[in-house]
């Protein structure tokens, strides 16, 4: 693998001489200063006070002061290379420190220090700085690492194990002083170490030579927020620039740099962090909504948020949405509840989300109002929930008009629960209880069956089968035949999306952290969804060999949807019809499944209107029509599928312009974002450039002169633009300048749980058919989708 060619012009070595052969050839000079006394202050710094009243003060600097060196910060004037000299393939000028060497800035001085001391083989760090009355240095000093010694600490006299010991109190120093012009002059240089130099291949480790540049933290963070541990990130960056050397810092200074982040936004305050997420994806997308809910305190409870991309897919798929509160994700204990529904292709898709405070009647009206507030006032057809009481409530006050179903699945984990006497110990009555959910097609035969039920397993005056026959409204197919449900019978689509959430969210993320790995989920999501779009244009299903409705119907579904039409037309061929009686253009049929020579279906064509209706209602509950009516269209001779039983949600062009949001396409970019682009561009048309310069030595120091005139220019560029142009403003900057803040008055994030330090289990609480057995089992595309 070829060196990254940034790295490799940023691997030249700009000094090479021995750290005695510095001593040799300086002058050393003493630099006359007052007296001073040591004074510790509250927080445990030390400040040095100069005996001179009212003239300088003395300020010393400890190492989490500390001034880090940008990679390639060598002033261009400085930085006098002889291109003619080589040693050991390295290329070094002859430019030490020397006493009345001039600088034009303090960091200019900082910087050509610590490039020799790099070279030498010791780190840096800030000593002690003179200020005039007016704030302005008058004097600085820079001292190697290993200056003073450990204070001595009476709380620290009992412990087993002390820290070892890095300070020696070496005398190693520069001192620079500012003249009557402004510029820097060295006046005091000390070259001598009384401790042993760190070799070249220890030189990445030095503290004052590890530095995380502006644009590897932007890289180092994008990682992050991918998923990707410090430990993963620092060996990505290992791999690219062809060792641990070369990469510039350690897997500690990652660490320390993203934990500054955090502690940055838990200083800032939570709900701070939080408005600016939002307002910063307003920036991106401007279709992006949120909307929070505060208590009396002005704590933040309830807090709701929905892209672009939800809105629009609403608009064409917010027939049905499925709605879930079991999975926890974040460190607060909230619980996180997505709604979601299903698209044309079959593929579970997320219109909105929220994070409840708690699970109450009051906290579900709010967010269900909100939902259809921002989904411009419009509600579902169908919601299916599980057996919630406070959710049925809510459904009740904030979508009246939406049909509550309830999830088949969780009414099945209730039953093992609540019956378990004769659940387990009858295997017919699991049997039985199937058949009556499912099975009939009129209110009463499933009367007659629910009654046998009971007396047949003595459960007649058993309490929760008492409430749940009150709710059989909600969960009975008989009552829910006719009903628009997407073929969804139960809540397992939210339950294979939080099986899909454990992939990216844990108990341990904190509130901040979780916003951006639910938005790493979205976008998994929807890049699936445009692969199977993508499937759509570019592939195609022969129809050589299908009949003439399914010939029709292959060029109108989506392949996913496509194959359940055929999957029923299939069938077909073991469906036996019985001409009941004939009115006018109008012929009723009864309809039988060999399989199950007891259970008719009654159909019922018109072919005046094309009018064709089952009392099975799979058309009127799936969208797909059934077998029994393919049959009796097959036996009327009728080879084209009427277009009032052709569902555009599952069609090829379900999404219709007129109807649908659309995300501007003016959105803001990203600053990040933005940034990390320029940076990889340059990364690849420089490594090119590299790559052919390391062929020819004369090519190789063209590179090199080059380099120092180009980064200066740049700096320059950069400087004037930061001061006068708004597209080089910090991402801070951009971020605070588009914040809209419409809650004020919030004061913080009320908190369920405190966090834990090791975190809480990530893991849905199984219910009694699981905990007893798993089984495997084929997913329907329209049933309980496969996330992975």
């Amino acid at each position: 693998m070829e060196p990254n060619g940034l790295d490799l012009l940023l691997s030249i070595n700009p000094i090479d001489v021995v750290g005695s052969s510095v001593v040799a050839n300086s002058v050393p000079q003493i630099l006359v200063e007052e007296s001073y006394a040591v004074e510790s202050s509250k927080d445990g710094s030390l400040k040095m006070k100069s005996s001179v009243v009212g003239s300088f003060d003395w300020e010393y600097h400890s190492e989490e002061n500390m001034i880090e060196l940008d990679e390639g910060d060598e002033n261009v004037n400085q930085c006098i290379y002889d291109m003619e000299k080589e040693k050991d393939d390295d290329i070094f000028y002859d430019d030490n420190p020397k006493l009345g060497k001039t600088f034009g800035t303090e960091e200019e001085a900082y910087s050509f220090y610590n490039a020799y001391a790099l070279n030498v083989g010791f780190s840096i760090r800030k000593g002690w700085v003179k200020r005039n009355k007016d704030g302005v240095i008058h004097c600085r000093r820079f001292c190697c690492s290993k200056k003073g010694k450990r204070t001595q600490d009476k709380r620290y006299e009992n412990l087993k194990i002390h820290r070892a010991e890095t300070r020696t109190g070496c005398l190693a120093h520069m001192i620079i002083s500012r003249e009557d012009s402004g510029m820097f002059i060295v006046s005091s240089f000390e070259g001598q170490h009384n401790h042993e130099l760190a070799r070249k291949e220890f030189a990445h480790m030095l503290r004052s030579h590890r530095k995380i540049s502006e644009a590897q933290a932007t890289q180092l963070e994008l990682a992050y927020k991918a998923g990707l541990t410090p430990t993963e990130i620092y060996e990505l960056q290992n791999k690219m620039v062809g060792g641990r050397s070369n990469v510039g810092f350690m897997k500690k200074d990652i660490e320390n740099h993203l934990g500054k982040k955090l502690e940055k936004q838990v200083e800032k305050g939570l709900h701070k962090v939080i408005m600016q997420y939002f307002n910063m994806m307003r920036v991106k997308d401007p279709l992006f909504v949120y909307d929070m809910q505060l208590d009396d305190e002005g704590m933040i409870t309830n807090i709701f948020w929905a892209d672009g991309k939800g809105r629009s897919d609403y608009e064409v798929f917010g027939d049905v949405v499925t709605f879930d509160t079991t999975y926890r994700t974040n460190n607060y204990e909230r619980p996180f509840a997505p709604l979601l529904g299903i698209n044309n292709h079959g593929q579970t898709i997320v219109f909105g989300a929220s994070l409840l405070y708690q699970e109450n009647v009051e906290s579900f009206v709010w967010l269900f109002q909100t939902f259809v507030r921002v989904m411009n006032g419009k509600h579902p057809s169908t919601i299916l929930t599980d057996q919630s009481a406070a959710m049925a409530k809510a459904i009740v006050v904030a979508l009246p008009t939406t049909h509550h179903r309830l999830c088949i699945w969780h009414i099945y984990q209730n039953a093992a629960k609540h019956l378990a006497h004769v659940f387990y110990g009858m295997r017919t009555f699991a049997i039985a209880f199937q058949h009556v959910t499912y099975d009939y097609e009129d209110e009463a035969s499933f009367l007659e069956a629910w009654k046998n039920l009971l007396e047949k397993f003595n459960l007649r005056e058993n309490p929760w089968l008492l409430k749940l026959f009150g709710e059989r409204k909600k969960w009975a197919m008989v009552y829910g035949r006719h009903i628009f449900c997407g073929n969804m019978m139960s809540t397992q689509r939210s339950e294979s999306f939080n099986s899909l959430l454990r992939n990216y969210l844990t108990s341990k993320l904190g509130v901040a952290r979780f916003f951006e790995q639910f938005e790493r989920v979205l976008e998994d999501r929807r890049y699936a969804e445009l692969q199977e779009d993508y499937k759509m244009m570019d592939q195609s299903i022969s129809s050589k060999e299908l009949c003439p409705i399914l010939r029709q119907m292959v060029q109108l579904y989506t392949p996913n949807i496509f194959q359940k039409l055929k999957e029923e037309h299939n069938k077909i061929l073991y469906v036996m019809v019985e001409l009941l009686s004939e009115r006018n253009h109008s012929k009723t049929y009864k309809a039988i499944h060999v399989d199950a020579p007891h259970h008719a279906s009654v159909v019922t064509f018109d072919s005046s209107n094309e009018t064709i209706e089952c009392s099975c209602k799979k058309f009127d509950f799936s969208g797909i029509p059934c077998m029994h009516m393919l049959r009796v269209l097959d036996v009327n001779q009728k080879f084209v599928l009427p277009s009032k039983y052709i569902l555009k949600r599952w069609t090829r062009k379900a999404r219709d312009i007129d109807t649908c949001i659309f995300v501007s396409t003016t959105a803001e970019e990203d600053p990040i974002v933005a940034k990390s682009k320029r940076y990889m561009d340059m990364c690849h048309r420089y490594q090119k450039l590299i790559s052919e310069a390391s062929k020819c030595e004369e090519a190789y120091k063209e590179v090199v002169r080059h380099y120092f005139v180009l980064d200066a220019k740049v700096k320059d560029i950069v400087k004037m633009s930061h001061s006068g142009r708004e597209d080089c403003l910090s991402t801070d900057d951009v971020y605070n300048h588009n914040l809209t803040c419409d809650y004020s008055d919030a004061r913080g994030l009320a908190i369920r749980h405190k966090p834990s330090r090791g975190g809480r289990s990530t893991k849905r609480i199984k219910g009694p058919l699981e905990q007893s057995k798993k089984k495997k089992r084929t997913r329907d595309p329209l049933e309980g989708e496969k996330l992975s």
